[in-house]
């Protein structure tokens, strides 16, 4: 059971390893393409280092959440956390087709997805909670990632524009 906890920090740091490498070669190519966007993807980073500020604030969340998810195995926090990072890999696959071309992370979101959906599905019948409770903790848990992406792209953006890294 603890390495079915564990799948989440993993598959996260494999999707965000392609990301790390990818972005900022990939900002540069798609730089016109982003600079027509309200919102360009990843913030139009350039800088890894800067990238892997807000991805080391998500590993450090998962991380906290996959242990104690292990102590507590009957929750349905670790199912809404795994169900809004399942989200997030097939909104790369509508980035692909909004752009028209590889979006960084695409890769290891068609090989997660299925991956995921194996792992929600023993999850879910791991939890004895009533359902509405786990579909509001679901919903909870995708709202507050939402938060946290705006949060870590105006400290990434603040980070850049003070030429902290």
């Amino acid at each position: 059971m603890f390495i079915n906890y564990l799948w989440l920090p993993i598959l996260f740091v494999t999707h965000d390893f392609e990301e790390i490498i990818i972005v900022p070669i990939w900002v540069k190519k798609h730089s016109i393409l982003l600079s027509r966007q309200k919102h360009p993807l990843f913030g139009g980073l350039s800088n890894s280092s800067i990238l892997s500020i807000g991805i080391l604030e998500e590993l450090l969340i998962l991380i906290f959440i996959s242990i104690y998810s292990m102590f507590h195995p009957n929750n349905s926090i670790y199912f809404g956390i795994m169900l809004t990072y399942l989200i997030h890999l097939f909104l790369h696959i509508i980035f692909c087709i909004q752009y028209h071309c590889y979006v960084p992370g695409i890769v290891t979101s068609l090989i997660q997805i299925p991956i995921c959906i194996n792992i929600l599905k023993i999850n879910l019948s791991s939890i004895t909670l009533p359902v509405i409770h786990t579909i509001l903790v679901s919903s909870i848990c995708l709202l507050l990632f939402f938060i946290n992406i705006i949060f870590i792209h105006k400290l990434m953006k603040w980070i850049s524009n003070k030429s902290l890294l």
